[in-house]
């Protein structure tokens, strides 16, 4: 076995090690092993191998960390901005998003959200410091004003 195909098998399995502990990027997993010292051939390599044999698959990631973020309660502005950060292409966050969160889907999780931190106001505030508060929890959660809007009426609704 010579030099290159050691590499390779290193590299390798240095990419499955971290594949196994949770999904990557086609980017993140090159920076890691670049991180590791592997050269950019080797790297090449490794990645189309880990994509052909279905180990690393963006959209399919982008998919899952969506529904993540989501079941965490953040809203679509905080996952459009993770995910760029996570080195996803703007037309998979855009895909992604539309199919696995759409704006209504955003409002429903808003209000579980604002509800969720009313329980840590019972009895210490004002209401008009609880619904300012509590929007400011929304919108810095990532969550679009349409969704923090329909949340806070929903919550505050006034009925006669």
């Amino acid at each position: 076995m010579n030099q290159s195909e050691i590499q390779y098998r290193t590299a390798m399995d240095t990419a499955v090690r971290l594949l196994t502990n949770r999904r990557h990027t086609h980017r993140e997993l090159a920076r890691k092993l670049a991180h590791r010292g592997v050269d950019q051939d080797t790297c090449d390599a490794v990645i189309a191998a880990c994509e052909r044999l279905g180990y690393v698959d963006d959209a399919e990631t982008a998919l899952y960390y969506i529904d993540e973020l989501k079941a965490k309660g953040y809203g679509r502005r905080h996952a459009w901005f993770a995910m760029q950060k996570k080195g996803f292409d703007r037309s998979l966050i855009e895909d992604g998003l539309t199919r696995r969160y759409p704006p209504v889907e955003e409002a429903e999780v808003a209000l579980r959200m604002a509800l969720k931190k009313q329980k840590t106001f019972r009895g210490k505030k004002a209401a008009k410091d609880i619904r300012e508060k509590t929007y400011r929890y929304l919108y810095s959660r990532g969550f679009s004003a349409d969704a923090v809007n329909d949340a806070m009426s929903a919550l505050f609704r006034t009925d006669p």
